[in-house]
């Protein structure tokens, strides 16, 4: 008898995509991500970036807002132009009623200021993977603002 048993599939990993120009603030993002088991790919260069979104589907997308060369709001603009429909959580040191305007008409999940608590961090990106579509809010230090 030739009995087959099967397992139960594994989910597949959740894959995230961190952008910002800071060097050591993509490494602890990476690191803390990454030991939520999920997938992270990080780069400095929204070009960079934009180009692995053609090449990969991801489920979320962090971006810092202010970086040289294309801040987050143009790569965010880009992204969905190429029907990008990952969540995206911004990350700011800005807080202001214009950007928060600007960052529903991009469809955010999410706008963190800066500083980030790491575990507001963690709670946030746990969330943007569990929830469905919501509406953009700012959040400062793990308080809504």
């Amino acid at each position: 008898m030739n009995d087959v048993i099967r397992l139960p599939s594994q989910p597949a990993m959740k894959k995230i995509l961190i952008l910002d120009d800071n060097f050591d603030i993509l490494v602890l993002y990476k690191t803390l991500v990454s030991h939520m088991g999920l997938s992270v790919r990080t780069t400095t260069d929204a070009f960079e970036a934009l180009r692995w979104l053609d090449e990969d589907k991801f489920d979320l997308i962090m971006t810092d807002m202010r970086m040289p060369a294309m801040g987050g709001a143009e790569f965010i603009r880009q992204a969905r132009a190429k029907g990008v429909r990952s969540k995206v959580i911004a990350i700011t040191a800005f807080q202001n009623l214009a950007n928060a305007n600007q960052l529903a008409r991009l469809e955010v999940y999410c706008c963190l200021i800066k500083p980030v608590l790491l575990t507001k961090l963690e709670e946030t990106v746990t969330r943007a993977l569990a929830e469905g579509d919501e509406p953009v809010r700012a959040e400062a230090n793990g308080k809504a603002a």
